[in-house]
């Protein structure tokens, strides 16, 4: 495979139809969630956890503090609750946009690569929609299947380190490390009977059928490409990364300087321009985080293209037999 062609191929297309920025901005709200949990209700802020700030500040904690402490122990479960079943609607939600933004992306480039000149959004939009509900399906049921899997592992190291009272994952741990490329190759994998799924119009397990197929019988290239995407991805996300980094400075320097007038000025004044500047920032973030994911899924649909043409090219000669 001409791993230049495709890359150099992606970039044309998504340069030349800025539409897939829009698609590549909604494939990219998946990777941008999140995880966090809490510990209790009523946790005693220890004068000792904050000597670092400056005393405006510690004093705010507290203030907070004693806020929560102050909250009826129903009134807080209540909201709790309610903010759990707003974050799972919201991530469904975001998880849908994901799904559509990618299909949007691989349906786009398949069309660009067959020789169409335009793309709008809406006549993509209205292409891209039949084949979501398959993509849902496809990622739902390699979430179940990946989510079992781990359950089982994990169940394993815990009867393992239980029966060797913990020198038993000393011994897993070379084990452990191999799951890191094993995880890169089923991403690269879902990655392709994604692309099936759009490219050969066809369904779920056929999307997986596909996807097996182009990679098992193209390993060498699908590793090649898996590492030139992966690293540039990741050098280019953390390039786009650091102005958050320089927003954080400020704050970190006044954390950091003692507890005089002037930390307490340079906290305060720091906190403001990190909390302005991520807001100006925040939508180019999402767009320079849009026009990667366009990109990389670009480049995964044209190699999915590129390797699987004979059986493409296969089908759509018996199809001009038929007619």
């Amino acid at each position: 495979m001409d791993f230049g062609e495709v890359l150099a191929k992606a970039w044309d297309t998504i340069w030349k139809h800025k539409v897939l920025w829009i698609f590549g901005i909604l494939a990219g709200c998946g990777s941008q969630a999140g995880s966090s949990g809490g510990q209790g209700v009523n946790y005693r802020i220890d004068p000792g956890d904050f000597d670092i700030l400056p005393s405006g500040t510690r004093h705010f904690f507290f203030q907070v503090e004693r806020w929560f402490n102050e909250i009826p122990e129903e009134t807080f479960i209540a909201v709790v609750v309610g903010l759990v079943l707003l974050g799972i609607l919201i991530g469904l939600l975001i998880y849908v946009l994901s799904v559509f933004g990618h299909v949007g992306v691989v349906k786009g480039t398949l069309q660009v690569d067959r020789g169409a000149e335009k793309l709008t959004f809406g006549q993509l939009s209205k292409d891209a929609l039949p084949f979501m509900w398959r993509a849902l399906g496809l990622n739902l049921l390699a979430f179940v299947v990946v989510f079992l899997v781990a359950l089982v592992l994990g169940a394993i190291l815990f009867g393992v380190s239980i029966a060797t009272l913990g020198l038993g994952v000393c011994l897993l741990l070379p084990g452990v490390c191999l799951l890191i490329p094993l995880a890169a190759v089923v991403g690269v994998y879902l990655e392709q009977a994604n692309v099936a799924l759009v490219v050969e119009d066809c369904g779920i397990f056929e999307a997986f059928k596909h996807g097996w197929r182009v990679l098992s019988e193209n390993l060498a290239n699908m590793v090649i490409m898996a590492l030139i995407l992966i690293i540039g991805a990741g050098l280019v996300n953390f390039l786009i990364g650091l102005p958050l980094l320089a927003l954080l400075l400020p704050v970190l320097a006044a954390l950091f300087g003692g507890v005089s007038l002037s930390s307490q000025t340079l906290f305060t004044g720091g906190l403001v321009v990190g909390l302005v500047g991520f807001l100006l920032y925040l939508p180019v973030m999402l767009l320079l985080s849009g026009v990667l994911q366009a990109y990389v899924k670009s480049a995964w649909t044209l190699t999915y293209m590129r390797l699987s043409k004979p059986a493409i090219a296969s089908v759509s000669d018996a199809g001009k037999a038929v007619t």
